[in-house]
């Protein structure tokens, strides 16, 4: 970023992606997100130097919200300080976002491409709890893919098929064969993917006719597109304070609750 900070809502680019009626079940808006602005954490003097005014009343507000946060219902602070919590968490809520949103009995028997897995929760609880004949899961990190290959001998259910996970160095290349998969499920991750246009044509490749993209994303422009809920649970504080302060806020409340 330069000496002036753009305004993030002008960072935005809103034209619709053209896709067939029949491909895409999207619960949510799906613009293109074009320039979100990127900020460099190497420089720690700069995230460690005083806040600002505004950062410090900005942190003081998060740290009040924190306490009536949905994020944080339940197990508290631990949701940002422990892994495993985190874990529970993450898990129920894709759970409960495929049981509320989607059509969980149409994955029976499909083949299902998990794009951007991750550490592969998604995958294990397609696998473990949605009856699908088989999960692939696709994503950019090597490390998560490692830790994904990892935990996926752990699934306990009888009928449950085993994951498989692939390393892509590239959004625009899938390594699977033309029409492959039945379903596509894409859970927060197309806000991150820096070539949509080309994913989507990738996905409409390995998807066999009939098949269905699943989409479930924080749009830039959405009350929590700034992906800081569990720092700062404000909604909407991206569109108008710059990035800058928003990461040096973030880096200020992660310091204090894991030396507490």
């Amino acid at each position: 970023m330069g000496a002036k900070d753009s305004d993030a809502a002008e960072m935005v680019d809103t034209r619709p992606i053209a896709m067939p009626a029949n491909l895409v079940r999207c619960p949510m808006e799906l613009p293109v997100p074009a320039n979100i602005p990127v900020i460099s954490v190497n420089h720690r003097r700069s995230m460690t130097a005083p806040l600002s005014l505004v950062g410090r009343l900005l942190q003081l507000v998060a740290r009040r919200r924190q306490r009536r946060s949905p994020f944080h219902a339940g197990e508290g602070l631990a949701r940002t300080t422990s892994p495993a919590a985190y874990d529970r968490w993450r898990l129920e809520s894709l759970r409960q976002q495929i049981m509320d949103h989607f059509d969980p009995v149409a994955l029976a028997g499909r083949d299902v491409l998990d794009f951007g897995c991750g550490t592969g929760g998604l995958s294990r609880l397609l696998a473990a709890e949605f009856r699908c004949r088989s999960v692939i899961g696709i994503d950019a990190s090597a490390p998560a893919i490692e830790r994904a290959r990892s935990a996926a001998g752990k699934i306990t259910s009888d009928n449950a098929a085993c994951p498989g996970y692939l390393w892509a160095k590239d959004d625009r290349c899938i390594d699977l064969p033309n029409a492959s998969a039945d379903c596509i499920c894409c859970f927060d991750v197309l806000e991150h993917v820096p070539h949509p246009l080309d994913t989507l044509a990738e996905w409409h490749r390995v998807l066999r006719p009939g098949g269905e993209v699943w989409i479930w994303w924080s749009p830039w422009r959405g009350p929590y597109g700034h992906h800081l809920e569990s720092l700062i649970p404000l909604p909407w504080v991206h569109l108008f304070l710059p990035p800058r302060t928003l990461f040096r806020v973030r880096f200020s409340r992660f310091t204090l609750l894991h030396t507490a």
